[in-house]
């Protein structure tokens, strides 16, 4: 098995979507979030409804990794942003060179204790999933 090395975007906010494809399925069985923002009060690590905090103007990024380990093709392939305390005007982009792996918003807007819900959708061995994480700034 040959391994592919992925030159990720630097973010100060880093999201990590968390798939076991061989439980995976709708209402967030074997779909698992993290991030690095604990210290900022992020909460809901390791289940779909992560709530993420993160620094006005940070660069967020959002990554897809199979923890199987296995060949199980999956992508990120989709965001719908629902608010604009975070997003304003601007989503989530697939990064240059990341193969879908890898979304990026370039930068966070301040949103004053309030959250932005938005949806994303991967594709896990051709099965498309979706669910509704929140994000907002301090």
């Amino acid at each position: 098995m040959g391994t592919t090395t992925i030159d990720y975007p630097a973010c100060q906010t880093e999201i990590f979507i968390c798939v076991d494809p061989g439980s995976v399925g709708q209402g967030g069985k074997g779909i698992y979030m993290i991030d690095n923002k604990l210290d900022n009060g992020s909460s809901g690590e390791g289940t779909d409804e992560l709530r993420t905090v993160c620094d006005e103007n940070d660069r967020v990024s959002w990554r897809i990794l199979n923890i199987a380990q296995d060949e199980t093709p999956m992508t990120i392939f989709g965001f719908q942003t629902r608010g604009n305390a975070v997003f304003k005007e601007s989503k989530p982009v697939a990064a240059e060179g990341c193969e879908n792996l890898c979304f990026v918003l370039d930068k966070a807007y301040a949103s004053s204790g309030q959250y932005d819900t938005y949806q994303i959708s991967i594709n896990v061995n051709g099965t498309q999933y979706n669910w509704d994480p929140f994000i907002g700034c301090k």
